[in-house]
């Protein structure tokens, strides 16, 4: 049988690596980083073909001294291989003789002791097979590539340690030391059998590279390896969606290859065809392409294509499309088949009734889930690609349908079945009234003589009765106290999976999470830490939008209008001097904006550039002999990276202080100027980013502004619409957010006590004793207190000039420079801090566990209150954080939430 020119569901092999298109870009960086360094991390969504990138795209092309060893994880099943077993049985089907030959020096050496023969022992012994006697070869590079790498956590604990200490072992030592105590032991009995040669062998560094492949939203439970293998995640490379140009060239050419070893003559995609497909893929131009679900529509093409061959070059045209829901709904159709025929029925009415609400797809605790199916069902949909699984915080999987091109025909199919039950319903009713006139009669002449047996019985019922009652009544108590459990992690769950979406729905439901856990009287440890992750998530929730808001255009004001003095001329021919020592793009223009400050003679002068890959922050004031001096700072933000990252417009405000950059992935960044000129050493800086803020939908920002004497932010998206399958321009949408702190504390301290106060004037600190050495005031300072004079917090002494991890009173937490993490090793909170090497930083938590203090030598702290009390009143305080939107009716039914 021939090979598809488009695979379907399945990933790509080796064998289609010549028909694999639309990944050159990410095939070569990943080459380049598997040939610079020894450990690699990639990783993206679920369903964006890692497996195929490297598959099909990265490992073809590796050079030949590279030994590629490919190793599948699976999730955890008893008696199943362990990591370690996966490991060292695929390195025995690339390496001959490794479970034959005995007479290595390795061999000799450790002889029948099973616990000696490692990852490190296999490795060392196909190292020495490898030798040629008198080659003169390259050295092989043994690659060891990891898919699915998520599923390591799923195997018991002694297994998970097992396989990090011995990879350690494995990439980081040239001789393990109980390897080097039994070649000392050895040479002691046979010291003929240690020449300077086989010395040197054994001492030999073994190349290894390792590559990483996970799920992003695992990417967490990598900080379980951190002990043995910190520099696990310093490498990393995201595999994002298709770009629609991806797209086409993963359409177009696959199609054209004429090797006749594939199953279908070539064929060709008329334009009109290919902008269907993209248009119906990425929901009318509004979504990236994934990758399995081009490759399903491609597949059914392919079989349409093979159809029509009559002899002559065929054309796809729109006409011959197939209806892409039927595409879809076939492929749901499949996907149920492939289950045992009595659990079909389950899994529909799971996926249709329950999986899709209002037309949506949610997520659902598998709790809930697994009263339609059982765990073997459900990890059968899921390889299928019909439902996608994510780990939830209660270490369980949440599921939901894969793609939202899923929803309509599979309410199709639902309508469908409906309309059979209606049908079977009236039927059913029509011989049940015809039963039921049959029996009346016969009825009618039993019920005297029943009546008299039932009062006999009714007595000795009573008893077994109420007993029977008493068990129902705790057995629906303990049924409910379960769903509501079940309920408790789906809501955190979707809270989880609307982050990157809509953040502020993701807050709102992370604090209904909260508060049902509390009315529930369940933990609420979890909850309490989706809540805290979200609200520090760098997004701000400071949305505001009102009919009362002025509406802006910008205009065609001029690029820098002039005030005709000599110094803003100067600061003018500065930025143009600067300007044209940035990279140039060929299809992407230059942003840039200046601020000058006359009366103190200085200017600040912001520009931006993709080829950059950042913007720059540059800070002109007078030097020396008529000179300028120019300081410049490096700005990088969260999703403001490549060409959705791209910044499309940059504003600064009338006084300064702050830098406005839009970009295309509907994302604006606000930065404090000062922050950026205290910095020190050029790019490091202690606080990067006041904000990101995110539109309401993913379209680039077309411009915006500060308004209202620089309090609030107005931010123009453009918006798009298809006609005709043509993309197409419509009106502009404006946003509102005021400009405002993050949620944190931030005190700017010194030595005076009225520094010591927070920007809002709400909070201020104050050493817990007096007459403290000023050098460091920046750790002496104890008390936070509301300004009527109620201690919010008190901290014990900070842990000293060092970036110590430290835990919380209460075991909670751990925090150190990295951020923020719970007792499971997941991050909570990113602090981005640049200074890791600064020892002004300290970190301590108050004596209640409730806030974590940040200090800096510089005489700035930042506060974290972790109290989930204090963070809902505070998002909950319009005057604070601006109206921040309740979840609707309509998201309260989509996410089972009651009223």
């Amino acid at each position: 049988m021939g090979l598809h020119r488009y695979p379907g569901v399945t990933p790509f092999t080796k064998q289609q690596s010549r028909i694999f298109y639309g990944r050159d870009k990410d095939i070569d960086k990943v080459l380049t980083l598997i040939q610079v360094e020894k450990k690699v991390l990639l990783y993206s969504k679920s369903g964006l073909g890692k497996t195929s990138l490297l598959e099909a795209g990265v490992l073809p092309k590796l050079p030949e001294t590279y030994t590629t060893i490919s190793i599948r994880l699976f999730a955890y099943k008893k008696g199943a291989e362990t990591p370690l077993e996966r490991v060292i049985n695929a390195l025995k089907t690339v390496v001959d003789d490794l479970d034959t030959r005995n007479d290595t020096i390795i061999d000799q050496i450790v002889g029948d002791n099973e616990n000696d023969k490692t990852l490190w022992y296999y490795f060392k012994k196909a190292q020495l097979l490898a030798q040629k006697p008198g080659a003169d070869e390259p050295e092989k590079i043994f690659t060891l590539v990891f898919d699915q790498f998520e599923e390591l956590f799923s195997f018991p604990k002694k297994d998970i340690d097992d396989f990090k200490s011995q990879l350690y072992e494995l990439t980081e030592l040239k001789l393990p030391d109980r390897i080097a105590a039994l070649i000392a032991g050895a040479r002691q009995n046979n010291r003929e059998l240690f020449s300077r040669d086989t010395i040197g062998l054994l001492h030999k560094k073994i190349e290894i590279k390792t590559i990483f492949a996970i799920r992003s939203d695992r990417l967490s439970l990598l900080n379980n390896l951190s002990d043995k293998l910190p520099d696990i995640q310093s490498t990393f490379y995201e595999l994002l969606p298709l770009t629609y140009d991806q797209a086409r060239q993963a359409i177009i050419n696959p199609a054209m290859d004429k090797d006749p070893g594939f199953e279908t003559p070539p064929f060709e995609f008329q334009k009109n065809a290919i902008d269907k497909i993209i248009h119906e893929l990425s929901d009318g131009g509004t979504e990236y392409i994934e990758t399995t679900q081009l490759q399903i529509v491609c597949h059914r093409i392919e079989e349409i294509a093979a159809e029509k061959h009559t002899g002559d070059t065929v054309k796809i045209e729109v006409d011959d499309l197939p209806e892409f829901k039927n595409i879809f709904l076939n492929f749901y159709f499949d996907s149920i088949n492939r289950l045992q025929e009595e659990n079909r029925d389950k899994a529909k009415r799971l996926i249709e009734d329950e999986l899709i609400r209002n037309h949506q797809r949610i997520s659902l605790d598998q709790e809930i889930c697994k009263e339609y199916l059982d765990e073997k069902e459900l990890r059968n949909l899921v390889d299928a690609h019909l439902l996608r699984a994510e780990r939830n915080t209660f270490g369980r999987f949440s599921y939901e349908v894969s793609h939202d091109t899923l929803v309509e025909p599979i309410l199709e199919s639902q309508k469908k079945y409906i309309d059979e039950l209606d049908r079977i319903r009236l039927e059913n009713e029509r011989q049940e009234e015809l039963r039921q006139q049959r029996e009346e009669a016969v009825k009618k002449k039993l019920e005297l003589a029943k009546t008299k047996k039932r009062l006999r019985q009714t007595y000795s019922l009573l008893g077994l009765a109420l007993l029977a009652l008493i068990v129902a009544v705790a057995a629906s108590i303990y049924a409910v106290n379960q769903k509501d459990r079940a309920l408790l992690s789906t809501y955190i769950s979707n809270s989880q999976g609307q982050l990157a979406k809509d953040p502020t729905k993701s807050l709102r439901l992370a604090e209904h999470a909260y508060r049902f856990a509390k009315e529930k009287n369940f933990s609420n440890e979890e909850a309490t830490q989706q809540l805290i992750k979200v609200f520090y998530s760098g997004y701000g929730f400071y949305q505001e939008s009102s009919p009362d808001f002025p509406d802006f255009r910008k205009g065609n004001q001029e690029y820098l209008p002039s005030t005709g003095t000599s110094f803003y001329q100067e600061m003018v021919a500065v930025s143009e001097v600067i300007f044209n020592t940035i990279p140039k793009d060929f299809y992407l223009p230059n942003v840039s904006d200046l601020y000058v400050d006359e009366p103190n003679q200085r200017a600040i002068y912001v520009v931006s550039s993709v080829a950059l890959g950042y913007s720059k922050i540059y800070f002109i004031s007078p030097g020396y002999d008529g000179y300028f001096q120019v300081d410049e700072s490096r700005i990088f933000l969260t999703g403001f990276s490549d060409y959705t990252g791209y910044i499309q417009d940059i504003e600064i405000s009338s006084d300064g202080k702050y830098t406005l950059l839009g970009s295309a992935n509907g994302k604006t960044g606000l930065i404090d100027n000062e922050a950026y000129r205290d910095a020190w050493g050029g790019n490091r800086n202690i606080f990067k980013d006041l904000a990101i803020l995110k539109s309401g939908d993913e379209f680039p920002v077309s411009y915006l502004s500060f308004l209202d004497d620089n309090r609030l932010i107005g931010i123009a998206s453009y918006g798009s619409e298809y006609v005709n399958g043509i993309r197409k321009d419509k009106e502009r949408i404006v946003y509102y957010y005021k400009t405002m702190q993050l949620p944190y504390l931030l005190i700017p301290g010194s030595e005076m006590e009225s520094e010591t106060i927070t920007s809002d004037g709400l909070y201020e600190l104050s050493p817990k004793e007096e007459g403290e050495d000023a050098a460091a005031w920046f750790r002496s300072k104890k008390l936070v207190s509301i300004k009527t004079g109620e201690i919010l917090a008190e901290f014990p002494d900070s842990k000293g000039f060092e970036l110590a991890a430290i835990s919380s009173p209460d075991g909670m937490y751990l925090a150190s420079y990295r951020g923020l993490f719970n007792a499971q090793n997941e991050l909570i909170i990113t602090f981005n801090l640049d200074i890791i090497d600064n020892p002004g930083i300290t970190l301590s938590f108050s004596e209640d566990s409730k806030y974590l203090k940040i200090s800096y030598l510089t005489g700035v702290h930042r506060i974290f209150p972790l109290d989930p009390e204090f963070i809902l009143n505070r998002i909950n305080d319009p005057d604070l954080m601006g109206k921040i939107y309740q979840l609707s009716e309509a998201d309260k039914e989509r996410f089972r939430i009651v009223n």
